[in-house]
């Protein structure tokens, strides 16, 4: 069974598109969610994705401009993924997993520490600049201006020292 692939509406005011280029050929393989064609109009640029899994046949041509809604290639679903095509999809999906396990437990410890450590930090040199309460800076227990969120991680790095001057202000 093929599946068509129809022009998107983009918007209340556009009718029409360019197919800007085929991301594609004509005959390849293409996994499910993958773009398959970039579309330009006066507004925007939009890629259109395979719907399903299958064998791509284009209907229209690099440069052709079509009207929303208009068939300009089809899929053939029926057709048998080449020996490559499966394996691939299986092992991306295994390899993006590992990679988004590792990053995430790295950030974790980290934020936790740094905020009652650079805070701290950060409120004390504050507070020892002179900054008394006034200056519209912030609250907060200990009278002195008190840090954003960001400025507690930045204390809180390796190295990093406060502006000498305690910041700008009166």
């Amino acid at each position: 069974m093929a599946t068509k692939i129809v022009i998107p509406a983009m918007g209340e005011s556009i009718s029409e598109a360019v197919i800007s280029s085929w991301l594609k050929p004509d005959g390849a393989y293409v996994q499910r969610d993958e773009d398959i064609v970039e579309l330009e109009t006066d507004k925007i640029n939009q890629t259109v994705i395979a719907p399903v899994a299958g064998v791509l046949k284009h209907g229209a041509a690099a440069g052709d401009t079509v009207k929303v809604g208009a068939v300009i290639a089809t899929v053939d679903e029926s057709a048998p993924a080449p020996a490559g095509a499966a394996a691939a999809p299986k092992a991306a999906p295994a390899a993006t997993a590992a990679k988004a396990a590792a990053p995430a437990a790295e950030p974790k410890p980290a934020p936790a520490a740094s905020p009652a450590a650079g805070g701290a930090a950060v409120i004390a040199t504050s507070a020892g600049h002179g900054g008394g309460g006034g200056g519209g800076g912030g609250g907060g227990g200990g009278g002195g201006p008190r840090a954003t969120p960001l400025a507690e991680r930045l204390g809180a790095e390796p190295g990093a020292e406060p502006p000498p001057g305690g910041g700008p202000g009166p």
